[in-house]
């Protein structure tokens, strides 16, 4: 069988999966709330290939809980709570994938406004626009 080579980042992903103790069997809702959106990251950053591979990363046992928690996600990720549980998680992956551009000014506005990892950020994007008017 040929061995798929991991891409790069997947072991830091790894290290948050340990650090918030993502592979305990519990429906507490933080932690549910959290896999859910490791789930969809992973996938949409493609670090692996197959939805049975990110089920091995956060602890599930089957590809189809993948695929639920990044439907979960898609149908949550405008709730509230939801946003405010993943924020500690969605700073930790900032802090190791953040953009590539060091100046966001470069950036198009859609894409200024999509680096924005936290609400924090969406505001001062916000002042930040307000000042150059």
């Amino acid at each position: 069988m040929k061995e798929r080579k991991e891409k790069e980042g997947i072991d830091e992903v790894k290290l948050l999966v340990d650090k918030y103790n993502l592979r305990n069997r519990t429906r507490q809702r933080d932690i549910v709330y959290k896999r859910f959106f490791l789930c969809h990251f992973i996938r949409s950053n493609n670090f692996v290939e197959t939805l049975r591979e990110i089920a091995d990363i956060v602890g599930y046992k089957k590809h189809d809980n993948v695929i639920y928690a990044i439907k979960n996600h898609n149908n949550l990720r405008t709730d509230d709570v939801y946003n405010l549980i993943n924020e500690n998680l969605r700073e930790d992956l900032y802090k190791i994938y953040k953009p590539r551009y060091t100046n966001n000014k470069e950036l198009p506005l859609k894409d200024r406004v999509l680096a924005c990892s936290s609400y924090k950020d969406l505001l001062k994007l916000q002042e930040a626009l307000r000042s150059v008017n």
